[in-house]
């Protein structure tokens, strides 16, 4: 016997801006020289454009320290109050 009210949900598909979200939120990143630093303590990532990955940061800081740990393989790009973090092929 099945249950009418429990709904069967779709797997959700990843965008790219996710997969890149997934990749990178992890990552070891220098700050303050504090240890056990990620990138997703001083980044959230917003929901804009689901090629791109665009970032809100807590601290100026972080854009240096980010474009260490995500080149070569990914570019980042200040646009106003955003981070946008993109395949450095998809670059133009």
């Amino acid at each position: 016997m099945t249950d009418k009210n429990t709904e069967v949900k779709a797997p959700a598909v990843k965008t790219p801006a996710d997969l890149i979200w997934d990749e990178i939120k992890e990552l070891k990143i220098e700050m303050f020289a504090l240890p056990g630093q990620q990138v997703q303590h001083y980044c959230a990532p917003v929901p804009v454009d689901p090629t791109k990955l665009f970032l809100t940061v807590t601290a100026g800081s972080v854009l240096p320290a980010l474009e260490a740990v995500v080149s070569p393989k990914y570019v980042v790009d200040k646009q106003e109050r955003f981070l946008v973090v993109s395949l450095a092929s998809a670059k133009k």
